[in-house]
């Protein structure tokens, strides 16, 4: 966002949050043979269903793997977020893995629970990660 725009309330409607996204330049697109991470989580991960409630988050997640941006997102908990982070993640370090990735939450334990089920997906998404607590890294690419 540019600094002419209002700050972004404590509390916003959904029409303020389309206006918004409205007003954001169009990006390129993203080439066609890439699966959506809508698509990736279910594929991946077999016993959760397609989060298409949550198709404007990870849009912006896959923005954010092929374009310099900055956001700021919020949801109700329980909502699958860190889910939809997750898979970003690891389907982020597939598509372009000598890219740096990060994670952060609100306190180690959250942190430490995240990564479990992070390197779960890594595996399952064929990843061949190294594991460090707290850092991941790619033999074969150089990428975290």
């Amino acid at each position: 966002m540019s600094s002419s725009q209002p700050l972004k309330p404590k509390w916003v409607s959904t029409q303020w949050v389309r206006r918004q996204r409205s007003s954001l330049p169009r990006t390129p697109k993203i080439p066609a043979a890439l699966e959506p991470l809508l698509d990736f989580i279910p594929r991946v991960s077999p016993l959760l269903v397609r989060p298409t409630w949550m198709a404007p988050y990870c849009e912006v997640l896959e923005r954010a793997c092929h374009e310099p941006m900055r956001a700021v997102v919020a949801g109700a908990p329980q909502h699958t977020k860190s889910e939809c982070s997750i898979h970003g993640i690891i389907k982020a370090l597939i598509e372009q893995p000598a890219r740096r990735h990060g994670y952060a939450t609100y306190n180690g334990t959250r942190a430490h629970r995240v990564e479990s089920r992070a390197r779960l997906v890594a595996q399952r998404a064929g990843l061949n990660l190294r594991f460090r607590q707290g850092f991941w890294f790619n033999e074969a690419t150089g990428g975290s």
